[in-house]
């Protein structure tokens, strides 16, 4: 009964690591969305741990601080979970082969998974086994040590745009917001060139955030800046360009648009927030209420932005528009726990408060 269980535990132990190498070949080799389990599980652990640290802490600066320690917490708890379930996959498979000892055959498993050396076995099939765990420890930490280069450079390049609309517009990202700084400031004209530019920036986010999904918790260097509220705000500002403005709107807004909201729904589908066929079967309206809307009609109109149309049909199309893309922003934005921005949606256990545009800096250009 006994020799029965400790082959039982060997055929386990082939499962477990089968597994933990599928979970690696998907997560960091495989250039779609990540569907292993494994690494699944080990976000959600991360992030449970971040929200309840994240309540505690009241000020949104020390939340961002605290925060920008997820995105690489993330990566060291999946990386984590992959050696313990080798180490425990490896000594399942050496058990029936140390007398029954699981101890010894831990240490075994653990000094060649790490190349250690410490304990080794003379025997044949231990051997065999031993130079595979080694094998699959070397190989498991050279593929993430090379994976980090990857994901930096998608990170710099992601920021890059962020940064520079932030001081573009030289405060926090909002769609009311860009218009009335560049028709205030008579910079209209580079409107075709920004839409143009954030149309790739999104088809770009779309295939790097879906490949390497660590990288929607890797928050902005500067804390009133994120990803998901950044390209909300220019989708929004194309939207409103184009409803309220539509005779003067660059044929760029309505591409920024779509690419845009490609972007949303294809990481959230990735992540398995909402799909295709929900949509199509139960589709969304737009939660942000009139109020909201209207507040930043006004706040648009102070630059004397024009309008062609009334408020009402405004809000109308707008909300029909927004409706395409706004629950999957949303979603985002509550995952990657990303700065509470005006017409971002509430982040659960995070912060009540938006954050609303702050007043603009002289201009010393």
């Amino acid at each position: 009964m006994i020799v029965i269980t400790h082959w039982i535990g060997f055929f386990l132990g082939i499962m477990i690591v089968v597994s933990t190498i599928g979970s690696i070949i998907d997560t960091l080799i495989v250039t779609r969305s990540v569907e292993s389990r494994i690494t699944l599980v080990s976000w959600e652990i991360t992030r449970y741990i971040f929200k309840l640290l994240s309540y505690r802490t009241t000020l949104y600066e020390k939340k961002d601080r605290l925060l920008s320690f997820r995105g690489p917490a993330s990566l060291l708890t999946t990386l984590g979970l992959w050696i313990v379930l080798f180490v425990i996959g490896y000594a399942l498979m050496f058990w029936p082969f140390t007398e029954g000892n699981f101890a010894t055959a831990l240490k075994l498993s653990g000094s060649s998974f790490f190349t250690l050396g410490v304990v080794s076995s003379p025997d044949g099939g231990p051997t065999v086994l031993e130079f595979a765990a080694a094998a699959t420890g070397m190989i498991t930490i050279a593929l993430q040590i090379g994976y980090l280069p990857t994901l930096y450079s998608s990170y710099n390049k992601r920021e890059a745009l962020v940064t520079a609309l932030s001081i573009r517009v030289r405060r926090i990202a909002w769609g009311p917001n860009i218009l009335k700084h560049h028709y205030k400031e008579n910079e209209m004209s580079t409107m075709p060139t920004l839409f143009a530019a954030w149309e790739i920036w999104a088809a770009d986010i779309t295939e790097s955030h879906v490949s390497h999904p660590w990288l929607m918790v890797f928050r902005s260097p500067h804390r009133m800046n994120s990803w998901v509220t950044t390209l909300l705000s220019v989708i929004d500002a194309a939207a409103l360009y184009l409803i309220l403005n539509p005779s003067q709107a660059p044929a760029e807004a309505r591409q920024c648009l779509r690419a845009g909201i490609t972007c949303f729904q294809t990481i959230s589908d990735s992540m398995g927030f909402t799909d295709e066929v929900s949509r199509a079967n139960s589709p969304q309206e737009a939660t942000l209420s009139y109020e909201e809307f209207l507040y930043g009609l006004q706040y648009l109109e102070t630059s004397g932005f024009p309008i062609e149309i009334s408020k009402e049909e405004a809000w109308q199309q707008f909300r029909a528009m927004r409706a395409k893309y706004e629950r999957s922003a949303y979603e985002l934005a509550d995952f990657a726990f990303a700065v509470p921005a005006p017409w971002s949606g509430m982040r659960d256990k995070m912060t009540p408060e938006t954050i609303l545009p702050t007043i603009p800096l002289p201009n010393k250009i």
